[in-house]
């Protein structure tokens, strides 16, 4: 998907890795951090499949990784064309979660009651600050009028979900934890 919203953004005109990252870092908001390694790898792709090209350098070409704006070709219009009408769907099911307190529970044998309630309480307080901070970005959307709004909010919306699904997962871990406390 990063390759399309990559194209998406290009298709209003030529720019270089380092402006591109930072374009999506504000249009995507909460939903998907993404790192200057991704965009490159990204960009190095779509070359590749001849979706785009490098130009020129310009005055501008300091900054980041690629001295060289790159612009969508013809072909990566008719590709970007070509998803943006086509129904997507989840290519395959959620991963399972990856988390240490679940390693720490496994490889403890029940021995470890206090660090995993102590690694519960960081998560748990790490995840409430993320809340909040979501909450608050999703005031300053509602109180915005950009363009890409909705898609903002149902962004922001679904990050708020994910977080607080996880939080009460951690309530479940820890109810699990004391009642089965040696």
């Amino acid at each position: 998907m990063l390759s399309y919203l990559v194209l998406a953004l290009l298709s209003h005109g030529a720019d270089h890795g380092y402006r591109i990252k930072k374009r999506l870092d504000r249009e995507l908001l909460p939903t998907w951090r993404i790192n200057d390694g991704q965009i490159y790898q990204t960009l190095a792709r779509l070359r590749r499949a001849r979706w785009i090209e490098e130009l020129p350098p310009d005055a501008h070409s300091t900054r980041g990784n690629s001295p060289w704006p790159v612009s969508i070709t013809p072909r990566g219009r008719r590709a970007l064309r070509h998803w943006l009408s086509t129904p997507v769907g989840s290519e395959r099911a959620p991963a399972p979660p990856r988390s240490a307190i679940l390693g720490q529970i496994l490889l403890g044998e029940g021995k470890n009651f206090r660090t995993v309630l102590a690694s519960l309480d960081a998560e748990q307080a790490t995840y409430e600050l993320e809340l909040q901070r979501i909450k608050g970005m999703r005031s300053r959307i509602r109180a915005g009028a950009r363009s890409n709004a909705l898609a903002q909010k149902l962004a922001t919306e679904a990050t708020l979900g994910k977080i607080q699904t996880h939080i009460d997962w951690l309530e479940t871990v820890r109810a699990a934890l004391t009642e089965t406390k040696p």
